[in-house]
């Protein structure tokens, strides 16, 4: 600046002040032709000037004492501006100056040169800015407090330094470049993955760690990126020593017009993904050779999957199948079928939730196909964490085989039954015939004889002795045809009930084995339907020969009552007992007639033996009401 002036008379210390002050001005242009009218005013005005600055200012003689300080310092130094001036700084507040700001103050005076610090003051327990501005004559100087910046440059660097911690510790791959490529700076763990040291990633494209090849065929879209567009794809990366890394790259512009890029080794995703595709194939490949039909859905029910049998025996396709609720709907058309299939998989569905079911569910459905026809089907369902699978087996042909079978078996049981009623009836009727006919023959031929008998001379002995033998053999011969109408049909299961013949039926196998039997029941005598009754006791009477014939008892125990509307007949004998298993090899025509007697009347028998431990037979058939 050429502009001359010429300092007014003013004591020495004021001189100083103004010297200095000129100096500091001059330091700076815009501030120095701010205050050049100022500076050719009166002492006065210039000391208001000084008075006016809102941070504190000091000025030193070359000895380093106090030749002037504005209100705002003297505040600063918490004592009188007459206190201090003329004293020496550094014996007035010796212990409380920090050492650097010593040092500059007369560096600068020493050098003549401005000197900036930043300290902490231990004085005023703030941030300070001081700037040394020296003369020939002292050194000025300018504080101001920045404790406010200073905390948020500190913060910032806390915060900078959490996020360097943050990214270092990231296990993904994290870079900054500028935006043609050239690299700025990286985490740690992308060193580690791609083989650099912090040093190498400062003079590195991202060019040199990307495939060439894949490079050439798909570049990076710069273009894309600067325009603020996010580019999610996968990347084939070089490592340091040539080999290649595959990583799911994420690349996005920051505010400040560089690059970040965020890149994840997924070579273990790869290895699980081929994994993966390698098994579905082979999943399909055995799926599509099956016999069965196979399908598979996710936990929302979404069908990701059918094989070729399953449309030939449904006739739907996947595009005709795109839920398990469309499947419900076409395949079971009536809706309350469709509520009752639907209940059947929600209950597998929450006891496979619960363990309280395997994963395998079985059930047998009717379906409707896609051409109308109605199908009967074998339904497995398999639960897994996200997927089910299910598996249709076709069983029509089965299905309708079964039921023929089990007609056919219908019939022949009806048939044994018919033909065990004729056989009843017709042994009722020989019993009837042999016990009427033949008895009331008998008994007149006896009383013939005896007749024949009494015209007898009594001299003649041989002769007497010969009807009386006759006599006697026609009372045997009466004997067993009455044994013998017994043994045909029970009159007493007739004329008294099935209850008294029983335990006639218990008198005489004890009478005619010596085995003691005992025979128990709390059920009067009630009107069971003839043919049931027959049958119950002839169940009785082929136990008690077995018992007879195998068991080496010496006692049977029976029980015949009631228990919810069925006839429970129960024979019990401690005898030598057999081996289940065994018996049922040898297909024992005793226990099958016994079995299917109850089969006949919708009953069950069950026998249960241990060899050493005797036998019990039980038989629980409906009980049937004669209404004559």
């Amino acid at each position: 600046m050429s502009q001359a002036f010429t300092l007014p008379q003013l004591n020495s210390p004021r001189r100083l002040l103004l010297v200095n002050f000129i100096i500091f001005i001059r330091a700076t242009d815009r501030l120095f032709n701010m205050t050049m009218p100022i500076m050719k005013t009166s002492e006065v005005q210039l000391h208001d000037f000084f008075e006016d600055f809102a941070d504190p200012f000091v000025s030193f003689d070359k000895e380093y004492r106090f030749a002037y300080l504005n209100t705002k310092a003297a505040e600063m130094f918490g004592k009188k501006r007459e206190e201090l001036i003329g004293k020496n700084i550094v014996e007035e507040f010796g212990s409380k100056l920090t050492p650097e700001v010593v040092e500059n103050a007369v560096d600068a005076f020493n050098t003549q040169k401005t000197r900036r610090v930043e300290v902490f003051s231990n004085l005023m327990q703030c941030w300070l800015e001081i700037i040394f501005y020296p003369s020939q004559s002292g050194v000025s100087v300018f504080f101001r407090d920045i404790t406010e910046q200073k905390n948020k440059e500190i913060g910032l660097k806390q915060i900078e330094l959490n996020y360097r911690s943050m990214i270092d510790q990231a296990s993904d791959a994290i870079m900054i470049t500028d935006r043609t490529g050239q690299f700025h700076d990286a985490n740690t763990y992308f060193c580690k993955l791609f083989g650099y040291t912090s040093e190498e990633i400062k003079n590195l494209h991202i060019s040199k760690v990307i495939d060439p090849e894949q490079l050439k065929n798909e570049p990076i879209r710069f273009d894309l990126l600067m325009a603020g567009h996010s580019v999610l794809r996968e990347r084939r990366m070089l490592h340091k020593d040539g080999t290649f890394i595959d990583v799911e790259a994420n690349v996005k512009k920051l505010p400040d017009g560089r690059l970040l890029a965020i890149a994840r080794d997924i070579r273990e995703r790869k290895i699980i993904e081929k994994a993966l595709i390698e098994s579905e194939l082979r999943f399909k490949s055995i799926a599509e050779n099956t016999p069965v039909g196979i399908g598979c859905c996710n936990s929302k029910g979404e069908i990701s999957y059918i094989n070729s049998t399953f449309t030939h025996i449904s006739g739907y396709t996947v595009s005709d199948l795109p839920t398990i609720q469309t499947w419900s709907q076409l395949a079971y058309p009536d809706e309350k079928y469709r509520a009752y299939v639907t209940s059947l998989f929600q209950r597998d569905l929450e006891l496979y939730k619960t363990n309280q079911l395997d994963k395998i569910s079985k059930i047998q459905v009717d379906i409707c196909c896609k051409n109308g026809e109605t199908k009967h089907v074998e339904l497995l369902r398999t639960f897994g964490e996200d997927v089910i699978y299910f598996i249709l087996n076709d069983i029509t042909k089965r299905k309708k085989a079964q039921d023929e079978l089990l007609k056919s078996r219908r019939t022949l049981r009806e048939l044994s039954s018919h033909l065990q009623n004729i056989r009843e009836d017709e042994r009722s009727s020989i019993a009837r015939e042999v016990h009427d006919e033949l008895g009331q023959q008998l008994t007149g031929l006896k009383m013939d004889l005896s007749m024949l008998n009494k015209k007898t001379a009594v001299e003649d002995k041989v002769a007497r002795e010969k009807i009386a033998g006759m006599i006697a053999l026609v009372d045997d011969t009466v004997k067993t045809v009455r044994r013998i109408a017994t043994e045909l049909r029970p009159g007493i299961l007739d004329d008294i009930g099935l209850t008294a013949a029983l335990d006639w039926q218990s008198n005489e196998f004890e009478k005619r084995t010596g085995i003691h039997c005992k025979f128990a029941t709390e059920l009067n005598e009630i009107p069971i339907e003839k043919n049931l009754a027959t049958g119950v006791f002839r169940v009785y009477q082929e136990a008690l020969t077995n018992i007879t014939r195998h068991a080496n008892a010496t006692l049977v125990e029976t029980s015949f009552g009631m228990v919810d509307d069925n006839i429970v007949l129960q024979v019990h004998d401690n005898g030598a007992g057999f081996d289940s298993e065994k018996v049922k090899q040898k297909n024992s025509l005793g226990l099958i007639g016994m079995k299917e007697r109850a089969i006949m009347f919708d009953g069950e028998l069950n026998i249960n033996s241990e060899e050493g431990r005797g036998t019990t037979i039980t038989l629980q058939v409906p009980m049937k009401i004669d209404i004559k």
